[in-house]
Parts: C-alpha cells; sequence; structure tokens
C-alpha cells in the first residue's frame, strides 16, 4: 500500500507544474504583504507598470512566490491588478463611479 501511494504522489509530482500568470500594477504604490492581510506591515511596494507573477488568488488577495526572492513570497491586493498592461495617457480626464477608492 505504501508504494502505490509513493508511486500516486510521484505522479502527480511529476506532471504537475507551478503555473504563474502575469498582471500589471495599475495604481501608483500597492503594498506588498507578507500574508493576505492589511494588518501586516509591508514588504515593498509595485507602482505603475510593473509586472508580476501570480502564482494563485486567494479571495481579493494574489500571491508571488517569485517577486520578492524565492525564499521569500508575497501577497498584493488583486483589486489593483490586471491582466493588461495599462498605458498613462498624458491630459485625460477620468470620472471616478466606485466609493471604494483608496
Amino acid at each position: 500500500m505504501k508504494k502505490v501511494v509513493a508511486f500516486i504522489l510521484m505522479v502527480i509530482m511529476l506532471f504537475s507544474t507551478a503555473y504563474a500568470e502575469t498582471y500589471y500594477c495599475f495604481a501608483d504604490e500597492v503594498n506588498l504583504r507578507r500574508t493576505p492581510s492589511t494588518e501586516y506591515s509591508r514588504l515593498g511596494y509595485l507602482v505603475f507598470g510593473d509586472k508580476i507573477e501570480i502564482d494563485y488568488i486567494k479571495g481579493d488577495w494574489a500571491y508571488s512566490s517569485t517577486y520578492m526572492t524565492e525564499e521569500l513570497g508575497c501577497w498584493v491586493s488583486l483589486s489593483w491588478l490586471s491582466l493588461y498592461e495599462p498605458e498613462l495617457v498624458d491630459n485625460e480626464e477620468y470620472v471616478v463611479t466606485d466609493r471604494r477608492v483608496n
């Protein structure tokens, strides 16, 4: 039985690969945190246009295992990330229609 379980685990590890998707920051300064919570201090931050490889998403938070270093991953609020690279446009006016603007 132990050999069967070990074989199954080996097959799963062989065929499973970490998949990261590229996201872009579209805010001026977005905090990177050790946990998916605003209760802890920030490790660093992203600025407008920065890209980050996201490994997985948990609720409103996204985790990157490779942004800071391979030993120290980080969490970032998904609210400020986009799959599309943002463009900075000069002399444009925008109307904010959501009350959740920070």
